[in-house]
């Protein structure tokens, strides 16, 4: 297991595919995450079984109340929770795995997601008291503030919402133009006796979001669950900065009182 802490010295040592942690764009996207985060950052660079790396913001040490972690994963679907539970759900992930997509399962809600090397793992984690109440608005508002300070950094105004049409859709995508660029997921546990939330964004940083969704359809019909998603109601930030030639320059976004150590 390998982290890098708050301000870490680039370049970064391991590639995610897509976009590389020590790319152009990696650096700018890894800068901005580190400038937004009320927290420390840990920019995972470890490359463990696909299983293992969604397992592992449950197993991190407790470093205090708040902790961010930004990860990447191999090329996988990671089914939910309810998914993983279908009687169908052996037979659909050996038919996904014949097709060059490996399943694992999370422990939240929802429907399948896709991870691979493009897509950028964000991981708010707070190590609750005991008696402290669950927030799930709150921590969901933190989550998705951060990255969206991020992308204004980087010259991308988002906001949140329901997108129609696109896989795994709710209330908490981050949008840009009212397309999804990144989907979330909660978890709720205990740890020791302690609460343990574990709040997830998805972000499309790169790559083929029509072969995402085409792997997520085979999969979810292969457990008799039949959707169509809608092409274009996905981007990537590559594909915003591209198509709008958005260049170097950081948004002027206003920066946070608290920042990442």
């Amino acid at each position: 297991m390998r982290y890098r802490e708050g301000n870490p010295p680039l370049p970064l040592s391991a590639r995610t595919g897509g976009c590389d942690f020590s790319s152009p764009l990696g650096r700018r996207l890894v800068r901005a995450l580190q400038d937004a985060a009320p927290g420390p950052l840990l920019v995972d660079t470890g490359f463990p079984g696909r299983q293992q790396a969604v397992d592992r913001d449950l197993n991190l040490p407790d470093r205090g109340p708040l902790l961010f972690r930004l990860w990447s994963n191999q090329s996988s679907i990671i089914a939910s929770c309810k998914q993983a539970r279908s009687p169908r759900f052996a037979a659909a992930r050996a038919q996904s795995a014949a097709a060059g997509w490996p399943v694992v399962a999370r422990r939240s809600g929802g429907t399948a997601v896709v991870h691979r090397p493009g897509i950028w793992n964000f991981s708010l984690i707070r190590f609750a008291a005991p008696a402290e109440d669950v927030a799930i608005e709150r921590d969901y508002a933190m989550l998705l503030s951060v990255l969206r300070q991020a992308m204004a950094r980087i010259g991308i105004l988002c906001d949140q919402g329901d997108v129609p049409g696109a896989h795994c859709d709710g209330k908490y995508n981050l949008r840009w133009q009212g397309r999804k660029l990144a989907g979330t997921a909660a978890c709720i546990t205990r740890r020791d006796g302690r609460p343990l939330r574990i709040f997830h964004a998805a972000l499309a940083v790169d790559g083929s979001v029509r072969e995402d969704l085409a792997a997520i359809e085979r999969f979810e019909r292969a457990l008799g669950e039949y959707r169509d998603y809608a092409r274009d109601a996905h981007v990537t930030v590559r594909q915003i900065l591209d198509e709008n030639h958005i260049g170097g320059r950081p948004h002027d976004a206003r920066r946070p009182t608290a920042m990442a150590i």
